[in-house]
């Protein structure tokens, strides 16, 4: 009995030990794989990093020229991420696993990783060739571009002086009408700008030109007037051409190249791995005599495939949700409780379409975390509608897109901050729900404090608005 008993606590022993020998042989397996599946996606997240960048530089170049942008601050920045990304990935480890004794003897796909991976480079060279052309553009861009805007600025300022001078001498009414035909083509140029018109400025500016035969004192006047709208009829096509180069979407082909390269680079280095831990683990399962551990890595995977799955965007599930709601009104509710929790804004409520009237009612659909704290808020809200244009929501209905403001309380079309002196609640965001390309309501939320609009946070409403319809 002793003797049975003894086997007994060593069977035991033995299955412990055979049990934690697995677990430490499985969480080997597993922790490389979850390590080589980080490398990836760090660095396909840095890809994704320069593509937002690029588009940024190309969106601020866009600014900078129409007059949205006083400076070029944003635009440095964003070559300056563009560089430090690049360089990271440029000097990633890609070539690691050349020194594995598996890989470079063992597994057919090692010559297809070394095509892969002199692909890779390809396109790193390219892109990096490409964007160092594209700052110098930049740089060219900007030395144009500022010529350009000061001539804009002094040539009205010296046309006038101009016109002035010539009304004080005698006979000078076909000079002073010669000049401000100069003046109206200038500015119809900086409407239209086409070749014809260009072309009747010359005319024009050779005109003026002959001013001096007639007044000689006013030569140097004229002849910077001259100049002035030479610069501004002949730079405004090489800054067109600048600014198509600058944003030519080729370089997000070649990003989006890259992006490809390397996930087909990382496909086959998991195949590669992949096949490596696959056969120590079959060493290990028939060394210990056992089948537990295939059971132990399948569930193990699936552990690892629910972490994975539980990382998906806050708002894309709540996308997901409002989708498999059974009813409009519940895909609001659910969104308006999702939203508040990731933003941590305390208020979300809905106002729906009314098509007879084309205006918004408000709906008794509301999520407020203190609901007392904002009762009168609420109040207010239920007993207001909006017209098309009007308030928040008006404007999201009018627009067809989100819309923000930092401080509804001083806000001049926020008709709701004028029932009471302080209505409880400070910046706001809207977004439209659509169903097919045809709004049925409006969703708003409120902070209790003043905040900057961020354009990212707006942008995935602005996508969860169209999944919903």
């Amino acid at each position: 009995m002793q003797t049975l008993n003894q086997n007994s606590y060593f069977n035991k022993i033995g299955l412990v030990f055979v049990l934690g020998l697995l677990a430490l042989i499985t969480l080997f397996f597993f922790a490389s794989e979850v390590e080589d599946r980080e490398k990836h996606f760090a660095t396909l997240a840095q890809i994704s990093a320069i593509k937002q960048h690029d588009i940024l530089l190309s969106e601020d170049i866009l600014k900078l020229q129409s007059g949205l942008l006083s400076n070029y601050d944003s635009i440095v920045d964003s070559i300056r991420k563009i560089e430090e990304t690049f360089t990271t990935i440029e000097h990633a480890d890609i070539e690691a696993i050349k020194d594995h004794w598996f890989a470079v003897t063992l597994h057919p796909a090692f010559s297809r990783l070394l095509l892969q991976e002199k692909e890779i480079q390809e396109s790193l060279y390219t892109y990096k060739n490409e964007f160092a052309k594209r700052e110098k553009a930049i740089e060219r861009f900007k030395a144009i571009n500022a010529t350009l805007r000061n001539s804009q600025k002094s040539f009205p300022i010296i046309l006038s002086e101009l016109i002035t001078e010539l009304e004080k001498k005698p006979n000078s009414e076909k000079a002073i009408l010669d000049v401000e035909i100069l003046l109206y083509d200038e500015s119809l140029f900086l409407i239209k700008d086409d070749a014809e018109l260009r072309e009747k400025i010359t005319k024009d500016i050779e005109a003026v030109r002959q001013i001096p035969k007639q007044y000689p004192d006013l030569a140097e006047l004229t002849e910077t007037v001259a100049r002035h709208a030479e610069i501004i009829a002949g730079q405004e096509d090489e800054i067109h051409r600048l600014i198509a180069n600058v944003t030519d979407p080729i370089f997000l082909k070649y990003l989006n190249d890259i992006h490809d390269s390397y996930n087909a680079y990382f496909g086959i280095l998991h195949e590669i791995g992949y096949s490596y831990r696959v056969m120590m683990f079959i060493i290990s399962v028939l060394l210990l005599g056992t089948v537990l551990f295939i059971g132990y890595r399948l569930l193990s995977t699936n552990n690892l495939l629910q972490e994975r799955t539980a990382n998906i965007e806050l708002l894309q599930h709540a996308a997901l949700a409002a989708n498999e709601a059974k009813n409009l009104e519940n895909a609001v509710s659910e969104i308006l409780r999702l939203v508040c929790q990731y933003t941590s804004w305390p208020v979300g409520h809905a106002y729906y379409y009314n098509e007879e009237h084309d205006n918004l009612l408000p709906s008794c659909v509301w999520y407020l975390e203190k609901p007392e704290e904002f009762q009168l808020f609420k109040n207010i809200t239920e007993r207001t509608v909006f017209a098309r244009g009007k308030g928040l929501p008006g404007r999201v209905l009018a627009n067809k897109e989100p819309a923000w403001i930092n401080d509804v309380q001083v806000d001049d079309n926020f008709p709701r901050n004028k029932e009471a002196k302080d209505i409880g609640v400070h910046a706001g965001l809207a977004f439209p729900i659509a169903v097919d390309n045809n709004i049925v309501a409006v969703l708003e939320f409120f902070a209790a404090e003043i905040l900057e609009p961020k354009n990212d946070l707006l942008e995935r409403l602005a996508v969860i608005g169209t999944q919903i319809g």
